[in-house]
């Protein structure tokens, strides 16, 4: 039963960038690759290596940005006069309302680091409407436990 046992694939994001929490500048451009008992970052020439195990927490943020563009025709205003006269050309002129939509996604990791401190690290998208954090993140919720830090105010 056992002869074939499907291998698992390193997992590979690479339209990431570093936001905070590593020892390297923002928005510098990441590679993350998800191996099956750690995750490692590639990032400005260092290599980060965080066992799994040590991985307390992961979260995911959407920032969405949505932007109205005006968007006016010389030649729409030329066919409408040509057609219809003087309303036809300022019909045809009108400007055209147009909505941009931009979600940047964001990946947040807590880990226990070698002091036995608890830190985080950000990274974010390289591009807007792609999803490399968010299958990230939900990559690594399937691989970890979940742990509450309980903090005494």
């Amino acid at each position: 039963m056992g002869l074939f046992k499907k291998k698992e694939k390193d997992l590979e994001y690479s339209q990431i960038i570093h936001i905070a929490g590593l020892d390297v500048p923002e928005n510098c451009k990441c590679k993350a690759i998800l191996k099956k008992v750690n995750l490692i970052i590639l990032c400005a020439g260092n290599e980060y290596s965080l066992n799994i195990e040590k991985i307390k927490n992961v979260d995911f943020q959407m920032n969405v940005d949505e932007k109205q563009l005006l968007k006016s025709s010389l030649l729409r205003g030329a066919v409408g006069a040509a057609a219809f006269g003087v309303a036809g050309a300022v019909v045809g002129s009108s400007p055209k309302v147009k909505n941009k939509r931009e979600v940047k996604c964001y990946a947040i990791i807590s880990y226990e680091n070698k002091n036995g401190e608890n830190e985080n690290f950000v990274l974010r998208d390289e591009l807007p409407n792609t999803t490399q954090c968010a299958k990230l993140v939900d990559e690594l919720k399937k691989r970890i436990k979940t742990q509450i830090n309980k903090v005494e105010l």
